[in-house]
């Protein structure tokens, strides 16, 4: 995976405060050890048996370097950390950012979630130039891997990737690489941490400041979906993205995978949100709009002569709900004429035939009122 380099911070001497050895060690192995990668994507600081006595060690695995700390000594690690971060208020000024620096460095590995930490880095790095705006990047991919979700990591990241491609010394034509830097990484970080809300919002400052990618995105997220159909988020990013795209999407074939892929995953209520979303802009669209309504038509004529048995009974169910929400908001737009209210009301009867249950389509059933969907 390719990642940024970490900026080694010089460790400065004070003679009111000193960087305990431990520590000395702790960042030296740090920013020393190559990052890990794809092969061996693993936790830095890891809970790890005991090696050979020691603390911690560099442990060399297919390629895959990485820190491990002796799981029985995590915490005590911890509690250090603060109170060496503490220490540092009664420093002499001169030294005073530099071992705040790498407190909070420290501090952050073991405590990604304190906000306090990150904004005291932004105040001290505000004008950094990009060699330590990079590394700060390296520590939160760091922290990341461990911490998938955490929300002031991701907060951070983007504060510091803005500074970096803002930055004046930072060349114009090293921005693609940049930008395909972090979206290679964001989208490794997905993959290990599905459901992720802040990593897609990351992405998608990402994919903005790089328009020419949202085409290439829309794709390897609907690759994601079948793989990881239970993520919502994804979900929402297609949709975000079907909003973005510059170009022209083939909105009727991304429709047939979709469908195709809930035939596949009966049980994948994601896959039909999903359809719900395109489908909706399939209508609204215009063009193959009457073939997409036939194509449904026809599914709720197999669906009505009980084709598919008790096996098929979820995808059923999924697929009339998703079918009837996108003509129903279809029509409720103001839209629709003869054939869309027969689909409806097909879907309608379908629907009810087969769900059993009036209440669990009442919701869509609302958005018809005062419309020919409504005329049994």
């Amino acid at each position: 995976m390719a990642t940024y380099e970490p900026f080694i911070w010089p460790i400065p001497t004070s003679k009111v405060v000193k960087v305990p050895k431990l520590f000395r060690t702790l960042l030296s192995l740090i920013f020393t050890a190559p990052f890990p990668s794809e092969l061996g994507f693993a936790p830095l600081l890891d809970d790890g048996d005991e090696l050979d006595g020691k603390l911690f060690d560099k442990i060399t695995e297919e390629e895959c370097s990485v820190v491990a700390i002796n799981a029985a000594k995590l915490g005590e690690i911890a509690f250090k950390a603060r109170d060496f971060h503490e220490s540092t208020s009664k420093c002499p000024p001169a030294h005073a950012p530099s071992l705040k620096i790498l407190s909070t460095y420290i501090l952050l590995l073991f405590h990604p979630s304190s906000s306090t930490h990150y904004n005291l880095r932004r105040t001290l790095l505000l004008t950094s130039p990009p060699s330590v705006l990079k590394g700060e990047l390296y520590l939160t991919s760091l922290i990341l891997i461990r911490s998938g979700k955490s929300s002031p990591t991701w907060s951070y990241r983007k504060d510091v990737l803005n500074l970096l491609l803002n930055h004046p010394s930072t060349p114009v034509v090293s921005h693609p690489s940049i930008l395909s830097t972090e979206l290679n990484f964001v989208t490794r970080i997905i993959k290990y941490y599905p459901k992720n809300y802040y990593a897609f919002n990351h992405r998608r400052y990402v994919l903005l400041r790089s328009p020419s990618l949202l085409e290439l995105d829309l794709e390897v997220t609907l690759e994601e979906l079948k793989m990881n159909n239970s993520d919502n988020s994804r979900v929402a990013h297609i949709d975000w993205l079907l909003d973005n795209v510059k170009g022209e999407v083939d909105l009727e074939g991304v429709l047939e995978r979709l469908e195709g892929w809930g035939g596949e995953y009966p049980e994948a209520e994601t896959i039909w949100r999903a359809v719900r979303a395109v489908g909706l802009r399939v209508l609204k669209g215009g063009g193959v709009r009457g073939e997409v309504l036939r194509r449904w038509w026809e599914d709720c004529e197999v669906i009505g002569r009980g084709e598919g048995g008790r096996k098929g009974k979820k995808h059923q169910e999924s697929r009339l709900k998703a079918y009837l929400w996108c003509v129903s908001v279809w029509v409720r737009d103001g839209n629709g004429g003869e054939v869309e209210g027969r689909m409806g009301r097909k879907i309608r009867t379908m629907c009810l035939k087969e769900l059993g249950r009036r209440e669990q389509v009442n919701e869509h059933l609302d958005r018809l009122k005062d419309t020919e969907l409504m005329n049994f």
